[in-house]
């Protein structure tokens, strides 16, 4: 009875272990993993984030196995210290704050953020020697370049180049940086790939000048995605561009225009280049053509001319010869373009000789055309009575004060308590005599000095010149 007993409970248990283990398998969920982990830097600290996991109530952050926190996160964030390159960091997420129920799970290997890596690793062949080039990295005090692992130089290397033997296309070369000299401390890492640096050459390349602005074009090479300009050895552009000319503004005798081809538009793949040297235009500028006095009176003069074609950048008119050094006689200092200029404030009755010359500032040889000149002569004064005013003081015989106002056709006269307005008058300029009030009450004439500042009316009435009305 024992025995019957003893099968029918172990039929039972093992009965119920086999509903046991089914119901889990069916039941327990999928270990999902946990998606967008991204690593940035926050204040000096290493901030990890990822995206929030669906039904997880909390999560727990490890570190080559060891819990970062002694307590369960809440938030799909955690900041720590930077880890070395190449630490495990392992993300789980719990539907429970107990943590006993694992739904979602993902480990990575550290490789460091932005701020992490040594950037433009470069080569280049001198001789049966590549020399390998990258950006300083802050802080570093020590570098190592490797292939594959495999260290290419038995000692720290102090500089951001290394020298080093043939290398083979595709060989993935790897530099790291090390904040102590005993390469102690791993701070950055960056890896490129190298490729032979064998190049062709870009046909054409020319410089144009046009105003004193050089443009540089060249002929498209085959399999070129992007070019990039310098400027003795300086990037003149922040990227590469995909067209063939380029506006480089204004340059110096003897630089030095190189344009390389690259086969990606980062720049990093050099497949061809050409270079060529600027050299200033020495040819002297050509002088204006057909100066003429377009227009003239007693204290102006208006002159014309008709610009070169070649390169000028302005107009500079002096009176009298230019001197070098002096600008006493300058009398004009013209845009480019600009082919006529009214030059006043002259004496009447004087002669003067204008020097015309065209500049070309670019030029570091011959700045200054020869001049071309026109001597003139400025008409007499012709004296004007319109907005004129003239005073009479009174005498011993006439005491009585008088003032004359001219305006164009009339002239008002007050004569003490009487005011006669609207008298007219005429005056012959050259003569400088004239007549008010011709055939009226009030006719008389009148003479103006040769200096034009005192009028007698009818041979009594003696005026000066006191200004404009």
């Amino acid at each position: 009875m024992k025995k019957i007993t003893s099968w029918l409970l172990a039929i039972t248990l093992l009965a119920n272990i086999a509903f046991v283990t089914s119901c889990k398998k069916d039941d327990d969920p999928e270990i999902n993993k946990v998606e967008g982990v991204e690593f940035t830097d926050s204040y000096g600290y290493l901030l990890v984030t990822w995206d929030i996991v669906e039904n997880a109530t909390v999560y727990m952050v490890e570190v080559n196995g060891i819990n970062v926190s002694d307590t369960p996160l809440v938030f799909p964030a955690i900041t720590m210290d930077y880890p070395t390159i190449g630490t495990k960091i392992t993300i789980n997420a719990y539907s429970d704050i107990t943590m006993t129920s694992m739904i979602a799970s993902t480990t990575i290997d550290y490789e460091g953020i932005a701020d992490d890596v040594i950037k433009n690793i470069t080569f280049s062949e001198i001789g049966n020697s590549i020399i390998i080039s990258w950006d300083p990295f802050t802080d570093a005090a020590s570098y190592m370049v490797s292939i594959s692992g495999v260290a290419l130089s038995e000692y720290p290397i102090t500089s951001t180049s290394f020298s080093t033997g043939i290398l083979t296309d595709g060989m993935v070369i790897t530099v790291e940086a090390f904040s102590d000299p005993l390469m102690e401390t791993l701070i950055a890492t960056g890896t490129a790939t190298y490729e032979s640096q064998a190049t062709g050459y870009i046909e054409n390349l020319t410089l144009t000048e046009n105003n004193g602005v050089v443009s540089v074009n060249w002929d498209a090479y085959t399999g070129a995605a992007g070019y990039m300009i310098k400027n003795n050895n300086v990037n003149v552009l922040s990227s590469t561009i995909s067209y063939t000319s380029y506006s480089l503004g204004t340059l110096d005798n003897g630089d030095i225009i190189t344009v390389e081809a690259y086969s990606d538009l980062s720049g990093l793949n050099l497949i061809a280049y050409a270079e060529t040297v600027y050299t200033v235009n020495e040819e002297q500028p050509q002088p204006v053509s057909n100066l003429i006095e377009y227009e003239t009176g007693s204290d102006f003069v208006t002159l014309n001319w008709a610009n070169p074609y070649s390169d000028y950048t302005q107009i500079e008119i002096y009176s009298g010869p230019r001197v070098e050094g002096n600008t006493a006689n300058l009398v004009a200092f013209l845009s480019s373009g600009q082919e006529y200029y009214t030059i006043e404030d002259l004496e009447s009755n004087s002669t003067y000789t204008f020097y015309v010359y065209v500049v070309n500032e670019n030029n570091s040889l011959y700045k200054y055309s020869t001049a071309e000149y026109i001597t003139i002569t400025t008409d007499d004064e012709q004296l004007s009575m319109v907005g004129s005013e003239w005073y009479n003081p009174g005498s011993a015989m006439f005491p009585i004060e008088m003032n004359l106002w001219f305006g164009t056709n009339t002239v008002d006269w007050e004569e003490g308590d009487y005011y006669h307005e609207g008298l007219s008058y005429t005056f012959n300029p050259i003569t400088r005599t004239g007549i008010i009030d011709e055939g009226g009450y009030y006719e008389g004439e009148f003479v103006v000095s040769a200096d034009g500042t005192s009028l007698t009316f009818m041979d009594s009435f003696d005026f000066i010149r006191v200004g404009k009305k």
